[in-house]
């Protein structure tokens, strides 16, 4: 009887190790379109989009747009709004152009900026100012917000969605398991989850940055695999937060192939239902959404001639 071949660990070259990330931005545009978009990118934007303001004539401000998932829906169920949007990706922004279609040059226009360190915008210009996943793209999401605020006009809105800390929460306890005994690889599976914010750190970016009347909403979805080798060499996980993980199965390739199959094979147990409080069928994995919802500080009300009779631009009778 021949034996199942052994499938090989996924390999990371050492400058994409150098650089984790957790975005998955960086497939080609139909593999983005078709597999991490419809998983990833629109259930956040979605979210987003639940917190949107009524909106009459307005510009907003789409930052690290993607293929403008959030951005190009807001202007489609809003008449009388223009959009502008950037990303560092000319591939992403393609998929944005066809989407937008005949709206192109007319009420959505699209450029090619890095959105970082500093926006290459005016202060106080947008009515609306949003990032969907931005703050998964950027090296200092502190700065981002400051910016995001920077670019709004007194009283905008300013929306940006990441996915939270306990995300990916049911992998992590697989991986711990398996490499828990070994004190590198396990502070390393504790500085992946920790490449996340919590809700109170997402807050008090919020607060340092400027921003007034925060709000952290929160919508958790799920992800649902097959079993191990669908996990693994699934588009989203193998060009997203795979990349932040890898380092925590080992530091030799024998190493990260036995803690491969070792999660491969657990992965597999839980879909097939053989683990502890599995329904069977799938891998569940929950993602924690959510969206910070703040605004820049209103413009301050004209002086009275109670507050200050000198300056004030009117006095009691109108002269």
């Amino acid at each position: 009887m021949l034996s199942a071949p052994m499938l090989s660990a996924p390999m990371l070259s050492g400058p994409t190790l150098a650089a984790p990330t957790l975005s998955a931005r960086s497939a080609d545009p139909l593999t983005y379109a078709q597999e991490i978009a419809p998983l990833w990118t629109q259930p956040f934007a979605q979210l987003l989009l639940s917190q949107v303001p009524t909106l009459g004539k307005s510009t907003v401000l789409d930052v690290m747009c993607r293929a403008g998932e959030a951005g190009l829906a807001l202007v489609r169920r809003s008449p009388q709004t223009r959009l502008v949007a950037i990303d560092p990706s000319s591939a992403l922004l393609g998929l944005a152009r066809q989407s937008a279609g005949s709206l192109l040059g007319r009420r959505v226009f699209l450029r090619a900026e890095p959105g970082q360190p500093k926006l290459p915008f005016d202060s106080e210009v947008y009515d609306l100012v949003l990032s969907n996943l931005g703050l998964l793209d950027v090296a200092d999401p502190r700065r981002f917000l400051r910016e995001l605020l920077r670019v709004a006009k007194p009283g905008a809105s300013v929306l940006a969605t990441v996915p939270l800390r306990d995300s990916f929460a049911e992998f992590h306890d697989l991986l711990g398991r398996a490499v828990g005994h070994r004190p590198r690889e396990a502070a390393l599976l504790e500085q992946g989850r920790n490449s996340l914010p919590d809700a109170l750190t997402l807050y008090s970016w919020a607060l340092e940055a400027g921003l007034e009347d925060v709000a952290i909403v929160t919508q958790p979805f799920s992800l649902l695999f097959a079993g191990g080798p669908d996990f693994f060499f699934s588009p989203l996980i193998a060009r997203g937060p795979l990349s932040v993980w890898l380092p925590a199965f080992g530091e030799r390739d024998e190493e990260r192939q036995a803690v491969f199959t070792e999660l491969c094979g657990a992965i597999d147990r839980v879909a097939g239902g053989d683990a502890a409080g599995s329904s069977g069928a799938s891998f569940v994995v929950t993602i924690r959404a959510a969206c910070l919802r703040a605004r820049r500080a209103p413009p301050p009300p004209p002086l009275s001639f109670d507050d200050d009779p000198e300056h004030a631009p009117t006095r009691p009778g109108g002269f």
